[in-house]
């Protein structure tokens, strides 16, 4: 903010301006974090009863299906077309749920989560944003990614990320996630903006990349500014890189990019596991997996 005061002499003649710069940005994002809260309230105010009976609605035609896809013979011609009803349904309610975690009003508490399970589930949505001309593939890996921490705003992340990767591609583009076990010492986020990066204990490292137009040298030490952005003001509001970034500092991780102009880009993930001694039993970690597993089952449930 520019604020300027003339300075006038006896007879009201102007000599000039005294004058200072205020940064307003603090405030700036502070009235925008409450004007996109009460935007989502009343969105989840409206959205909530429509989902509620959408939800009904889709276990109606999920129990009537069920009810006649276990009447009919196996061989009999509806027994397919009743059971991809069922099916689909089933896939409906769940993407019903999705949308509600992802909009809920108060973050949820921290707890061991397996990366790989919220990735995977993160799926369904993600499929849905992607154009269906464009490739996605993921990679999540075999071993467990135990981590602590906050499940809305991972998933809020995660999406956050697809949603770039998404507007960077033409509409044939590729995208790849990845998620794999890093341990203290080892090299990750290669050739990242500002170099590679060495995980500072156990942890995930995820990326997300994509075949778009890349990042240009000019505009990369911007990117997780908050209010800057390279979209239509229709459709970005330099919040969603700012965010993940503060999230991700929050669960004492690193985020980072690299890019090529014209060859697409990748951004990076780090976020620490919940047992990171170097040398802690794999029993112990194994352990730790198998119960976020549960958990997360039983929530899903």
């Amino acid at each position: 903010m520019d604020v300027r005061t003339p300075i006038l002499t006896a007879t009201k003649r102007l000599l000039g301006y005294d004058g200072v710069f205020i940064d307003i940005t603090r405030q700036a994002i502070a009235e925008h974090r409450v004007s996109n809260s009460v935007w989502r309230e009343g969105l989840a105010t409206l959205t909530n009863g429509l989902v509620h009976d959408f939800s009904n609605l889709m276990a109606g035609i999920y129990s009537i299906s069920e009810l006649y896809h276990g009447m009919v013979e196996k061989d009999d011609p509806m027994a397919n077309g009743l059971g991809q009803i069922r099916k689909s349904t089933m896939q409906a309610q769940k993407l019903v749920r999705r949308i509600i975690d992802l909009h809920r009003d108060k973050p949820a508490t921290r707890a061991i989560h397996d990366i790989r399970l919220l990735l995977k589930d993160q799926m369904d949505l993600i499929q849905i944003i992607i154009p269906r001309s464009a490739k996605i593939k993921t990679d999540f890996g075999k071993k467990p990614l135990p981590a602590f921490l906050e499940e809305t705003g991972f998933r809020q992340v995660v999406l956050n990320l697809a949603i770039n990767a998404r507007d960077a591609i033409p509409r044939n583009g590729k995208i790849k996630i990845n998620a794999r076990m890093v341990k203290q010492g080892d090299v990750m986020m290669k050739n990242a903006w500002g170099g590679d990066r060495v995980a500072p204990g156990r942890g995930a490292e995820i990326s997300f990349s994509d075949n778009g137009g890349g990042i240009s040298a000019e505009i990369a030490e911007y990117l997780f500014d908050p209010f800057f952005t390279t979209k239509e003001s229709s459709s970005g509001s330099g919040f969603g890189l700012y965010n993940s970034k503060l999230f991700i500092e929050d669960h004492n991780g690193e985020i980072s990019f690299t890019s090529t102009p014209g060859h697409g880009s990748v951004f990076y993930l780090f976020i620490p596991f919940a047992l990171v001694d170097e040398d802690e039993d794999e029993e112990i970690q194994g352990k730790t997996a198998k119960r976020a597993t549960r958990e997360f089952s039983k929530k899903r449930k």
